[in-house]
């Protein structure tokens, strides 16, 4: 039996979670990147009506959809480089045919962390703005940025005037929380104005029943902040975004006031407690591999304290 591990072999939390599954079980442990995948692996599928199994060779492993007990997917997306012995007009067509490839085989493992979804291989959580107007429409007390997408042109003043701006062309970049000056001379396409919220920068962890809180200025946790509709929003986002496993940002501010920044389909270890990160690890652990606790096995979602 094995357990596949895939992303970035430079990443650090990849690296933690390896080392940590590797003190804890007897499985095989693979760690393959997207080039091992698209140059390395040798792909020889058992497909049909009534079931399909995945069948990869590398080195000496043969790997099945079948003796594959849990996969940790954190592959993001398949890099340019991978394609470099394409010819550069047929990078992008040979880009979309691996990616949905990808798409169907990585749903045939079971046990996977997070699952392809929504066309992203690792999930995908849909824009800020659809992310806002989705909580929105949840009528609980979980606030969201004020925003606009449109033409420079149409603004409206009262969000333009503003302090605490965030100007982008990029309404996926989960990341962008700069304040920026723009002078928005160029009215001919569309702009994503959205106002930062006041607060501090707290990141969530969510991994199924496990909520964990980092506060970004004071790099500590915040879990007093978890109320039973912050609760339910989380519940909320991650099965509407079909995740096991993400990251949240959230403002907070003095009156403990929370404003959604938004949820993306990663976990990076940085954003978790060091009096936490074994809580974690032991958690994703423990479903890799079948050997659930009690605690991991309760559906309602709650804090580590």
């Amino acid at each position: 039996m094995a357990i596949l591990i895939l992303g970035d072999k430079q990443s650090n939390t990849l690296n933690a979670v390896y080392e940590f599954i590797c003190k804890l079980t007897s499985h095989s442990i693979l760690w393959l990147d997207d080039n091992d995948i698209v140059n390395n692996i040798i792909i020889n599928d058992d497909i049909s009506l009534d079931k399909s199994v995945v069948r990869w060779s590398i080195n000496s492993e043969h790997l099945t959809s079948l003796n594959v007990v849990g996969v940790f997917n954190q592959l993001g997306y398949l890099k340019n480089d991978c394609f470099k012995d394409f010819h550069p007009e047929d990078i992008e067509y040979a880009k979309s045919e691996f990616n949905a490839y990808l798409l169907f085989a990585l749903n045939q493992f079971k046990n996977v962390i997070n699952k392809p979804w929504n066309g992203g291989l690792t999930g995908f959580c849909q824009s800020m703005p659809y992310q806002w107007h989705y909580v929105k429409n949840l009528n609980l007390a979980i606030n969201i940025p004020e925003y606009y997408f449109g033409l420079a042109e149409n603004i409206p003043s009262e969000l333009a005037n503003k302090k605490n701006i965030i100007v982008s062309n990029d309404i996926y970049n989960y990341g962008h929380w700069t304040e920026t000056q723009s002078s928005l001379t160029d009215t001919s396409s569309s702009i994503f104005f959205y106002k930062k919220p006041l607060g501090i920068p707290i990141v969530i962890t969510v991994f199924k029943n496990i909520i964990l809180t980092k506060d970004l200025y004071n790099n500590c946790p915040r879990q007093e902040i978890i109320n039973e509709e912050l609760v339910i929003v989380v519940s909320k986002l991650m099965e509407h975004f079909n995740l096991t496993l993400a990251t949240i940002l959230v403002f907070v501010d003095d009156d403990l006031h929370i404003t959604l920044g938004s949820i993306e389909p990663s976990f990076n270890i940085e954003y978790v407690s060091s009096n936490h990160v074994s809580d974690i690890l032991k958690a994703i652990t423990n479903n890799l591999t079948y050997e659930r606790t009690s605690e991991c096995a309760d559906n309602q979602l709650g804090s580590v304290n």
